[in-house]
């Protein structure tokens, strides 16, 4: 927040006042210091030996017997997942240690259901050194972020990392539900921006990443391609153009000479309505005709944008919030199937965030799986030896 920090700096070394400076400096937003008291958390159960290691084994669920149960016990208690039990030696899986796998779930973005398979074990066993260090990498996310996010009232989050979207109103936490993100190699990108307006009933342009890797080819094999799905062949001019008067085996994706539209519907591959904060990504937030993607845990299938589970009730907030417009006006804009464009009365902040471990729960912190594989990359720097910039 300091206009010139050169300035501010030199000014404190010749006062001698360096504890003014370090005030200034540090980062004060509560999610960030609730990181910090985790760090230091697990920092101690580090130096306390960590936890013991869970065995592979069958699925275990509630009411089962199995030879591991002792040790799932000395682990959860480790992390104050679960507490004093009568029969710390008992091999049966009972409901005190059913009940702590579910808060251990919970907090570690895997179904709740009390289940020990795959995905639990292989949180369980995630090193306690290795939960350190991960936190490490958010403290330093948080630092590169924390101050201005804080200083929005209104704010949209999206948590890759954790799949959901979180919104808070005048200062107030309002409404968060899960959505779905970039698949690895489209990778949902980090960036900040505003919500300036929401679509209803939109058309999708194809985006040229899209045409050229995938659509150009499906062409090539099958002319008719873009008719059996519905889609329109658009020119430069907006006339629509027969893809059957096109030779696809000379069409090239440089210098490609239409847009590839598809036009509202059900079927259309952003639903019934997208929220737009123009951005050189061309990445946004929008509904989608695959519903059924929300049932999954780890939910990144998409080309890069965020598909959001609940679309018409984030809609609602927003425009109820902004333009003071009702759900029975959102619906009837819906049901008239017309291309609508809705301006917010004044634009709404959005982060795009990658958090693989989360304060923004109030109910405590949560560990997500680092399903970009870019926690190394920041560890790595934040383990290098220190070195002056060159002069």
């Amino acid at each position: 927040p300091m206009e010139n920090a050169v300035r501010t700096i030199s000014i404190a070394l010749e006062t001698n006042d360096l504890a003014s400076l370090i005030a200034l400096a540090r980062v004060d937003d509560p999610g960030y210091l609730k990181l910090r008291e985790t760090l230091k958390t697990y920092r101690g159960i580090l130096e306390r030996g960590g936890w013991p290691s869970v065995s592979a084994g069958a699925v275990l669920k509630p009411g089962m017997t199995d030879a591991r149960v002792p040790v799932i016990r000395r682990r959860l208690a480790a992390t104050a997942d679960l507490g004093n039990e009568a029969d710390a030696s008992s091999d049966v899986y009972g409901p005190g240690l059913v009940e702590a796998v579910k808060a251990f779930q919970k907090r570690h973005g895997i179904d709740i259901d009390g289940i020990i398979g795959p995905a639990v074990t292989r949180a369980l066993n995630v090193s306690a050194k290795q939960r350190v260090d991960q936190i490490r990498v958010n403290l330093e996310r948080a630092r590169w972020g924390a101050r201005s996010l804080r200083r929005q009232k209104d704010l949209v989050v999206v948590n890759i990392a954790g799949f959901y979207l979180l919104t808070v109103l005048d200062g107030q936490f309002a409404w968060t539900t899960e959505v779905i993100t970039g698949r690895p190699y489209h990778k949902t990108p980090v960036f900040t921006d505003r919500i300036r307006y929401i679509e209803f009933n939109p058309t999708w342009t194809i985006p040229p990443g899209i045409l050229r890797n995938e659509i150009l080819p499906k062409l090539r094999n099958d002319p008719g391609y873009l008719t059996a799905k519905g889609y329109d062949l658009v020119a430069g001019n907006g006339a629509k153009v027969n893809p059957a008067s096109v030779n696809w085996q000379t069409t090239g994706a440089r210098g490609f000479p239409y847009r590839v539209v598809q036009p509202p519907g059900p079927k259309n591959a952003l639903g019934l309505v997208k929220f737009m904060f123009p951005n050189k990504y061309n990445v946004y937030l929008h509904d989608t005709p695959s519903r059924q993607l929300f049932g999954k845990t780890g939910r990144a299938f998409s080309h890069g944008c965020v598909r959001v589970k609940d679309p018409m009730k984030f809609a609602e907030l927003l425009l109820g919030y902004r333009n003071r417009m009702t759900r029975q006006q959102i619906d009837q804009t819906v049901a008239s199937g017309r291309r609508t464009r809705v301006n917010l009365s004044k634009p709404i902040p959005v982060a795009i965030m990658y958090w693989t471990v989360d304060p923004l729960w109030q109910d405590g912190i949560r560990f997500y799986e680092d399903v970009y594989r870019r926690d190394g990359k920041v560890l790595k720097a934040l383990n290098a030896k220190f070195r002056p910039a060159a002069r």
